[in-house]
């Protein structure tokens, strides 16, 4: 059953990580995460390994490499196109406008964030969507767009409201703070 034992191994990976990553051990869950995408292909289940080249990606953005984390989130997001699955293609995109944003690639993450939110908003992803407008916001301060960076920060707070997930309301008080620092009109 060596089907069966790769797709076990492949979620077992996957879980390791996570957890290794929500831990702070990035070296750590890279390694998993690796594991878990190559167990993922020989199993050809192709959603737990668009999952862990997803999770592999923003792991190797925050170990600083850019490259691979761009590299890896690409085959994610053609697996994930390729299965139909736009909410996670969404998602994939989504940290990929992050890693754009960290390594000042900003118009590259304007527009991703752009794209996101063409896909979250048919699909009422509330949450996805503030997220994505937050990192919109942060992007276009540092591109000197002011006050189009605070009417998205708003506006994402406006939507934040609607949730029950306070991390996400705190964010959008933060990023309006990061984008009214950028200005002499702190409230």
């Amino acid at each position: 059953l060596p089907h069966l034992a790769d797709n076990v191994r492949a979620l077992a990976n996957l879980a390791l990580g996570y957890i290794a990553r929500f831990e702070g051990q990035s070296d750590l869950a890279r390694q998993h995460f690796s594991k878990s995408v190559k167990h993922a292909h020989a199993a050809t289940t192709a959603s737990v390994e668009a999952d862990a080249l997803s999770y592999l990606s923003s792991t190797l953005r925050d170990l600083g490499d850019f490259e691979g984390c761009e590299s890896q989130g690409q085959n994610a997001l053609a697996l994930a196109q390729a299965a139909g699955n736009e909410y996670l293609a969404s998602s994939i995109l989504h940290h990929l406008s992050l890693a754009d944003y960290y390594h000042g690639a900003l118009d590259r993450a304007l527009l991703r964030t752009q794209h996101v939110l063409q896909i979250k908003q048919p699909m009422g992803d509330i949450e996805g969507i503030v997220a994505s407008r937050l990192v919109q916001s942060l992007v276009l301060a540092e591109q000197g767009a002011i006050k189009a960076a605070l009417a998205c920060a708003m506006q994402a707070k406006q939507e934040s409201t609607l949730l029950e997930n306070s991390w996400l309301r705190g964010l959008a008080d933060f990023a309006i703070g990061v984008v009214l620092s950028f200005t002499d009109d702190l409230i």
